[in-house]
Order: structure tokens, then C-alpha cells, then sequence
């Protein structure tokens, strides 16, 4: 077991607004776990030119107060990538003492799984699901994403297409949930993750209070429930936000998808595809994610990962 092995890696995975700063907070209550705010590290910097990467680890000494060596050239080898890392992962732990389990939440790392696998084929992934509909609504009051409810809920389409994939290949070792169970049963949910990653249950998951350590100060303004205890009372407020129109044209256009994570319909849609608008706006998501994906592909065969 190498030095990288012994922090017990794991990624908590999900589209955004889905739940995962709200768990991130209840880990980050364990005694033996640390998650730091997003690093993004493998997208950000993996695969990256060497400027790129410099950038990004000059950025990341800034925003997260780390200490890491800007590298010298490009980090190109599996070996090299998995320093970085722990470099980074090394930081966070020492800053936190006792704790020895180090977590990753970058939601957007879902669909850079297969990169992860190559890098950390002893990491443990914790995939959280949300109702897309819940998703879309909350998504497009957000400042960093689209206005537009269709190009959410896309959005969260892509990520359930990313989990279907997960599911098929089964790369690493997953961990599924979803934010309403975990909302309503809390600490049921939270026994079953401790027991995924091999540690005790402790009372703090649940009860204790979040830190604005585990986000950057901009971020306050959509993280900042995320720091109150866990509550179900808003779980479902979306079905009051949303037209009936609204409502319909989104279980039309993902009831497989939907249904598939066990969220009931509230209207006798037919799953019919979409109307124009909405195949045009899948069609583009998925147009991009072939792009990155072939990308992708060619860079880690260039890279040897």
C-alpha cells in the first residue's frame, strides 16, 4: 500500500444542487474525515498543458491556501498525477490532525469518472442522486448556471446518462443515495456511507454543525443552508415552484430517467422524446459530451493513463 492508498480516497459525485454540499458538511463532522471546497483537479489539471496546470495550481495555493510546488513541466504520468494528488490530499490532513480519510467533492468529477479509475483504482465513489425536476428548478435561481429550466434539467439528464454508465461498468467501488432519503433519514443514510468507507458511525454526521471551511467565500450565498442541520421541509418545494406546463414537459421529456431513480410522476406523461426545442437542447448536451469524451480519450492515451 503506497502513501496515496493509506488516506482512503473517495469522491462524492452528483449533479449540481443535488445534495452534495449538504453531505459533504455531515462527513466533514466525522472524526477521521476531511473535504475540503472543490478542487476540480480532474478536469482542471489533468490533462492539461503544462500552462494550464501551472495556472490551476497557483489558483488552487490562492483560493484554498494550499502550499503545492507549481511543477516545472508537464504532469504527464500516471505516477506524477498521483503525487500531485497527494500533495494535495496530504495538505488538507495535516491541517486537520487526527483525520486520516481524505474526500473530494466536485460534482462535476461524475463525468470524469473513467480518469479517476485510471488515477485511483483504490478510490471509492458516493454517487447522490435529486429529482431532476427539483434539480432544474433549483439550478436555474443559481448565479453560475442557465436560466433556463430545459437546459437544466439536460444538465441533469447528462449526469444521469454519466450513471448509467457508472452502473454498466462499474469501475470503482460506488455507493448510491438519494438527497430525499438522506433528507428524511438522515442518519440511516449516514450509517450506510460510514459503513462504505470502512468507518463508525459517529452521532456528530447528523447532529453536529457545518463550517464555511468546506467553500470559498462567494459561494456562501447558495451553500449557506448547506451549513444548518439537515432538513426535509423543503424537499418538496419545487412541485409548488413549478407550472403544471412546466411539470408535464419535464416528465414527458425524462420519465425513463425519473422513474429509473424511483421519483413518481405527478402527471400521466408519455415518454414521446421531447418536443423540438427540448431534443435540440439534449441533443447539443450530448453532442458535447461526445466532444469531451473523444477528448478526453486521446488525452489520456497521449499521457498513458
Amino acid at each position: 500500500m503506497d502513501a496515496l492508498s493509506s488516506i482512503k480516497p473517495f469522491f462524492i459525485l452528483g449533479c449540481g444542487r443535488s445534495g452534495t454540499t449538504v453531505l459533504q458538511q455531515a462527513l466533514n463532522r466525522h472524526s477521521a474525515i476531511v473535504v475540503p471546497p472543490e478542487t476540480r483537479f480532474f478536469y482542471r489539471f489533468v490533462g492539461r498543458s503544462m500552462q494550464a496546470q501551472r495556472q490551476y495550481i497557483a489558483t488552487l495555493n490562492t483560493q484554498l491556501g494550499t502550499s503545492l510546488e507549481i511543477p516545472e513541466s508537464e504532469v504527464q504520468t500516471r505516477h506524477d498525477v498521483r503525487d500531485c494528488y497527494h500533495q494535495l490530499a496530504s495538505h488538507f490532513l495535516r491541517e486537520h490532525g487526527a483525520k486520516t480519510c481524505f474526500g473530494e467533492k466536485t460534482p462535476r468529477h461524475m463525468l470524469y469518472v473513467d480518469r479517476i479509475a485510471e488515477v485511483l483504482p483504490e478510490a471509492k465513489l458516493i454517487v447522490l442522486f435529486r429529482d431532476g425536476r427539483a434539480v432544474a428548478q433549483s439550478r436555474r435561481k443559481m448565479p453560475w448556471a442557465s436560466s433556463d429550466l430545459l437546459v437544466n434539467f439536460a444538465d441533469w439528464l447528462e449526469y444521469h446518462h454519466a450513471w448509467e454508465c457508472l452502473q454498466a461498468q462499474a469501475p470503482l467501488p460506488y455507493h448510491y443515495l438519494r438527497y430525499e432519503d438522506l433528507a428524511a433519514s438522515p442518519e440511516v443514510e449516514l450509517r450506510k456511507i460510514a459503513t462504505f468507507l470502512g468507518l463508525p458511525y459517529e452521532e456528530a454526521m447528523h447532529h453536529g454543525e457545518g463550517t464555511a471551511e468546506s467553500f470559498l467565500p462567494q459561494e456562501l450565498p447558495w451553500k449557506g443552508r448547506a451549513l444548518e442541520a439537515i432538513d426535509a421541509s423543503r424537499v418538496s418545494s419545487w412541485q409548488q415552484e413549478l407550472t403544471n406546463e412546466e411539470l408535464l414537459r419535464l416528465e414527458r421529456w425524462g420519465r425513463s430517467a425519473l422513474q429509473a431513480h424511483g421519483y413518481p410522476l405527478l402527471h400521466d406523461a408519455q415518454d414521446s422524446g421531447g418536443t423540438v426545442r427540448e431534443r435540440i437542447a439534449l441533443t447539443v448536451k450530448r453532442a458535447t459530451r461526445a466532444v469531451t469524451v473523444s477528448i478526453r480519450s486521446r488525452t489520456m492515451g497521449m499521457y498513458g493513463l
